[in-house]
């Protein structure tokens, strides 16, 4: 049976060891047994109905005006609603990474609500099914539910009159939702993969950028500017932001050992970083590449690729860089610079700061 709760519905074991549906609605006080298995079209047909207030179809080949109502239902239906928006030219404009990580939740939220007629959706009800989720997981969710509903709700399309979900509190960030690696683990791995292998060149491509997988995977020898100081990304995957990022010393290096391919008419432009084949990497077949890579350094799960981005940031920030130029090489809002900020080291940053601050003033004086 699916883990994903109906609405309205409840299910117990009987003696007999055979699971039984009901269903019950609102000031409803005797419970409907529903018919067939979880979910099988019979079922479905059967809870579609009671959300509807109709009474339940008959057995058999439907008729034309069961078949009308039945397409009544579906018009209005959750399902029909989520279908709708992730064909949208709204739900297109998103990130693809957006779009999919979207795409899996609406999917799962439509099968659940199946046929219950979207504008039956409150806050109370969308809360309810949050409950116990990991502060960052509601907070997407959320978010994703507004941009479903708000949709849905305009007056163009009607599909529901209004947006339940603009009711819901988010929960304040999970500042711990990614480990930030440490400099220990970081020299660790640089000890165990050399340069000029494809794990090193992977993780200086993470650590020297500070960029997502999604952008990483796109960087080649076309991405160079200013005679090679400079590696430029025209539009970030998710942010949409131009961003500029200087090529250090280490990082120049690393990118001096990788072998660079001859284009071809499929792959004009040859990223840096490429799989066993000589094919570009996916976002996904990278993350599960780097998670091989990690186990085989002996470094612990939470070292995941995200965190190299926060290491990145709080590593710039101990530096005593300015949180605007940091927000430019990365590509985030300055909030959410600030936000990475609860995990440096404050006495650095400070030193960083006032070693920064006493070249300032000792070249206005020797000028």
């Amino acid at each position: 049976m699916s883990k994903y709760k109906l609405a309205f519905t409840h299910t117990y074991r009987d003696r007999l060891g055979k699971l039984r549906h009901y269903f019950r609605g609102p000031g409803q006080v005797r419970a409907i047994a529903l018919p067939g298995k979880w979910k099988s079209p019979e079922f479905m047909q059967a809870y579609g109905a009671l959300l509807a207030g109709m009474p339940l179809p008959a057995a058999g080949p439907g008729r034309p005006a069961a078949r009308r109502k039945a397409r009544a239902i579906l018009a209005g239906s959750t399902i029909e609603a989520v279908n709708q928006y992730l064909a949208s030219d709204k739900y297109r404009e998103l990130a693809r990474s957006t779009q999919a990580e979207r795409r899996r939740y609406l999917v799962k939220f439509g099968e659940t609500y199946s046929l219950m007629p979207l504008d039956r959706h409150t806050p109370k009800m969308l809360a309810a099914n949050l409950e116990g989720m990991a502060p960052n997981v509601a907070r997407f969710r959320i978010t994703t539910l507004r941009a479903l509903f708000e949709w849905a709700s305009h007056t163009s399309r009607g599909l529901c009159s209004g947006n339940p979900a603009a009711a819901l509190e988010k929960p304040a960030e999970d500042s711990e939702a990614f480990h930030t690696w440490s400099d220990e683990q970081i020299r660790q791995w640089w000890e165990f993969y050399l340069l000029g292998t494809l794990p090193r060149a992977v993780f200086d491509l993470y650590i020297h950028t500070g960029q997502r997988g999604s952008d990483i995977i796109k960087l080649g020898w076309h991405s160079y500017r200013r005679n090679g100081t400079v590696l430029h990304i025209p539009k970030q995957e998710k942010t949409g932001k131009e961003v500029f990022i200087p090529v250090g010393a280490m990082l120049k290096q690393t990118l001096d050992l990788i072998e660079r391919p001859e284009p071809t008419a499929d792959m004009l432009h040859p990223p840096f970083l490429r799989g066993p084949r000589g094919r570009p990497y996916a976002r996904t077949q990278l993350t599960n590449q780097f998670r091989e890579w990690r186990k085989a350094a002996g470094l612990p799960d939470e070292c995941v690729p995200h965190g190299l981005r926060r290491a990145t940031v709080r590593m710039m920030l101990e530096e005593g860089m300015n949180p605007a130029g940091i927000a430019a090489i990365t590509g985030q809002s300055l909030e959410l610079v600030y936000y990475y900020a609860e995990d440096y080291e404050r006495e650095g940053a400070a030193m960083g700061a006032g070693a920064g601050l006493s070249r300032r003033l000792r070249a206005i004086n020797e000028s």
